[in-house]
């Protein structure tokens, strides 16, 4: 692993393109992707922006390098025989990754920058998704689909769990549609079905994507 090496008394240390993509990780691991520039990853590290660019080509260049540390982070599973098996069982390792790392969640919400790390996944849930029989065609929007159902169940898992925390039990949103649900009778009689339903969390998520994996499949 490469280190940085203190230079004469006064000089600022040598950088590192490794140093370079720990500082931007710790960054955006505390503050999140609106935080990281490159002017804070020079001053984190006593340097110049201009030093910075010398090992990154930009800004975009170091999140793929921060996001392609964290994906040399994921284990890698073992896949069995049945594909639709083997498709969840991928997309669970990847669940797992960006719940336990929410700065990463929210790069990627915003754009698709990923690494060459990560393409090992890839690759092997097309091939998996090609093995349930469906065309190339059909597996770019299968994975589209599972791509934005996982981001967007971790997304909004993380929003309840903050409103919950903000008022201190039940949400503004939910005291609102239980105090007017006698005027909408589906609403009253779902919520009386399920007054306390909470589909957060990744047991939920194994539920939802099977069904919505099936749906894919076996509508090819």
């Amino acid at each position: 692993m490469e280190k940085t090496h203190t230079g004469a008394r006064g000089r600022p240390a040598r950088l590192s393109r490794t140093d370079i993509v720990e500082i931007a990780k710790r960054i955006l691991k505390k503050k999140g992707g609106d935080a990281l520039s490159m002017r804070r990853v020079a001053e984190e590290l006593g340097s110049s922006p201009m030093s910075i660019y010398r090992h990154v080509e930009s800004m975009d260049h170091l999140i793929v390098l921060a996001l392609d540390e964290l994906a040399k982070e994921i284990p890698k599973p073992d896949l069995p025989e049945d594909p639709q098996d083997r498709v969840l069982v991928l997309w669970l390792a990847l669940y797992d990754c960006l719940a336990a790392n929410p700065w990463a969640l929210d790069v990627l919400a915003k754009e698709m920058s990923i690494g060459p790390t990560i393409l090992w996944f890839v690759d092997r849930i097309i091939k998996s998704f090609v093995d349930c029989g469906l065309s190339y065609e059909g597996t770019s929007q299968a994975y589209n689909m599972v791509w934005k159902f996982t981001v967007g169940s971790l997304m909004v898992d993380q929003g309840q769990t903050y409103a919950e925390e903000r008022f201190d039990g039940t949400p503004i949103a939910r005291q609102f549609m239980i105090s007017h649900m006698g005027d909408h009778p589906n609403l009253k009689a779902l919520m009386s079905a399920a007054p306390d339903a909470d589909h957060r969390g990744r047991d939920r998520y194994v539920e939802n994507l099977k069904i919505l994996l099936d749906g894919i499949i076996n509508s090819k």
